[in-house]
């Protein structure tokens, strides 16, 4: 009983948790160092710069987030409203042009230009009363968010996503088309949502499937823009929701799954709204909110098993959060336990006599306990691919995450200082997905994969810590501490939009290294076709990346087993020496200046398991010198024959 009792007792917080985890920081830092986990390390530095800031912060600044409202312009000040929107749909067009510039990728000019954007959004909150430009801003944040995602659908126009989008689309979604009804047989046939939304989509303006794919998910992943600002709305005011929604657009595993569009594109907003749609609940129960609750319960379930897994852990997490609640206030009713029997009714229902993965479900926990039960050490995860990177290619494209993470640091602890019950769930799901985190870090264990949690806990916990954080600071008297603030959100804004982790084809801060190509271009396309034409393909020897890749691999192409590759002084080339007299080599120069999967790294599928390599661009003189002819050329790909 007492336990339950500790986070409100005063003794605890004046014992001033912030100076223990000062110290515990540093110490995680060293273990991810001895552990070369240095794809971590700057993430956990920079939660520690944040709690230094908090520590710093909290000896001069008042706790009431209302204060600084005071010098607020009104509507009158119409002049400097339209400079700013000026300047943001200036810059955002030059954002589109800039795609006309650069071979399959954005340049730098492109993330300045939305940067620009940001900053715009960030002064027209921080120096315009909310009440007048609440509305227009929030369209900003939308408009911004549907740039940086579906940017990627205009530059790359056959499609760009993630490997497994031709199985979701030609297996799935295109018999649903064909036949009305769901294909059986096939992993997801038990999750058939966004499926069948995309069917619905396609046939209505009769687009290609594929296409609407890819578009109709970047569009549902920018509605999270709106649903982050309903949910700061709730947390605060509607100021605290326009940055809410800024911070959603500042965050790379966002811009990720928003411009690589996937099923998880189609579940991120869906359980974000769902979230939203229980805090409302929390707040005053109403019959349309259940609802609409357990309608959204049934689309996620249908959706995806994770996310289905996911929202058990923010359920669990509410209601422990009510359940301190209750011990400190008799009187409080706890809300979400009827929620969660509902939910807990509705997924297990599915899983019994639906997909039958409640089997699967008790496996699962047995690997858990298993991993924890034996010895742990067993179950360490090695060293990832992007572990290997250097240091400071590593931090170059972590700086939009930790600008996020210091931030949310300084909003976690304000939070701490000043309790209330949605506070309390906003920190308490930080601490869940840190968990998560460290877990899926540390122990190989499945449905625990780093990158996915992370995107979880930027879109339910750090955009919302960082906002706080951000509300808080406006109380500093400094003269110019608003303009600190649009500086800091105009460099997140870049960092996170230009990294590798938004997407390697398009960063600017990828420099030398290879990575794994998710689009295919009207070259390879034009070069298959030809060669399905020709009757080329029953000895040809095909080692480009899209050829090969289980997403755009031609199933009528046949790989020979002999492989091709060999290094000379150093450099990997395609050599002809185990090649058969009369077969067909086909060279693609995005080997050379992208790159392909050679091999992988770990025992298991998980963020950075496989490594990349480059060809070298002698390859193609080699080839010429050591085949018999070129038969096939668009550019970009060449055919040769021995």
């Amino acid at each position: 009983m007492k336990g339950l009792n500790i986070l409100n007792n005063k003794f605890f917080l004046n014992f001033q948790l912030e100076y223990i985890t000062l110290i515990l920081f540093p110490a995680v830092a060293l273990f991810v160092y001895s552990q070369r986990y240095y794809s971590y390390l700057f993430l956990i530095l920079a939660a520690n710069i944040g709690l230094i800031l908090f520590i710093a912060l909290n000896k001069n600044l008042p706790n009431d987030l209302t204060e600084q409202n005071n010098d607020l312009l009104n509507n009158t000040s119409l002049s400097a409203d339209r400079i700013l929107s000026i300047v943001y749909f200036l810059a955002y067009g030059l954002s589109f042009l800039t795609l006309l510039d650069g071979f399959y990728t954005k340049t730098i000019w492109y993330y300045i230009f939305v940067s620009i954007c940001s900053g715009s959004i960030a002064a027209e909150i921080l120096f315009f009363e909310t009440k007048f430009i609440w509305k227009k801003n929030l369209l900003k944040s939308v408009l911004l968010f549907l740039n940086l995602s579906l940017s990627n659908q205009i530059l790359y126009t056959l499609g760009i996503g993630n490997p497994d989008n031709f199985y979701h689309v030609y297996s799935i979604t295109v018999p649903i088309i064909n036949t009305g009804h769901i294909p059986i047989g096939y992993t997801y046939t038990s999750f058939p949502i966004h499926h069948i939304l995309t069917a619905i989509t396609s046939m209505i303006p009769n687009i290609p499937p594929f296409i609407t794919y890819h578009w109709l998910g970047a569009t549902i992943m920018s509605s999270g823009t709106i649903f982050a600002f309903l949910i700061g709305t709730k947390l605060f005011d509607k100021r605290f929701g326009l940055l809410s929604a800024l911070f959603y657009c500042c965050s790379d595993y966002l811009i990720y799954w928003g411009s690589h569009p996937v099923q998880l594109s189609y579940m991120y907003p869906t359980i974000l709204l769902l979230f939203m749609c229980m805090l409302y609940i929390l707040k005053r129960r109403k019959v349309e909110f259940i609802l609409i609750y357990i309608i959204l319960c049934l689309n996620i379930i249908f959706l995806h098993h994770y996310s289905a897994m996911i929202l058990a852990f923010i359920l669990l997490l509410i209601l422990f959060v009510e359940f301190v609640k209750k011990r400190d206030d008799s009187k409080y009713i706890i809300k979400s336990f009827g929620l969660f029997e509902i939910y807990i009714l509705l997924l297990f229902s599915h899983w019994i006599f639906i997909s039958n993965l409640f089997g699967g479900f008790v496996g699962i926990v047995d690997l858990y306990v298993n991993a924890f039960k034996g010895d742990v050490a067993t179950n360490i995860v090695s060293q990832t691919y992007y572990d290997t990177l250097p240091l400071e290619s590593i931090f170059l494209n972590e700086v939009g995450s930790c600008i996020l993470i210091a931030l949310s640091v300084i909003g976690f602890f304000y939070i701490f200082k000043n309790r209330s019950l949605f506070g309390d769930i906003i920190s308490g799901l930080c601490i869940l997905f840190a968990i998560l985190l460290g877990v899926g870090l540390i122990i190989n264990v499945l449905y625990l994969l780093p990158n996915r949690i992370y995107a979880f806990m930027q879109e339910f916990s750090l955009i919302f810590l960082a906002t706080t954080a951000i509300i808080w600071i406006l109380n500093c008297s400094k003269r110019h501490i608003k303009l600190v603030i649009v500086i800091t959100i105009i460099l997140l804004q870049f960092f996170s939009a230009s990294s590798t982790i938004a997407g390697f084809e398009t960063s600017p801060l990828v420099g030398n290294q290879p990575y794994w190509k998710f689009y295919e271009t009207p070259y390879e396309r034009d070069c298959a076709v030809w060669i399905e034409d020709y009757s080329f393909k029953n000895n040809s020897i095909f080692i480009n990346s899209i050829m090969v890749s289980p997403g755009y691999a031609p199933t009528a192409f046949n790989l020979s087993k002999k492989s091709p590759l060999k290094k000379i002084d150093g450099k990997l080339i395609i050599s002809s020496e185990n090649v058969d007299n009369g077969s067909y080599i086909l060279f693609n120069n995005f080997d050379v200046q992208v790159g392909f999967i050679s091999e992988n790294i770990m025992n298991s599928s998980r963020m950075g398991s496989s490594r990349r390599v480059k060809l070298d661009p002698i390859t193609k003189d080699f080839l010429v010198n050591s085949t018999q002819a070129r038969i096939y050329n668009n550019g970009m790909l060449d055919l040769y024959i021995k």
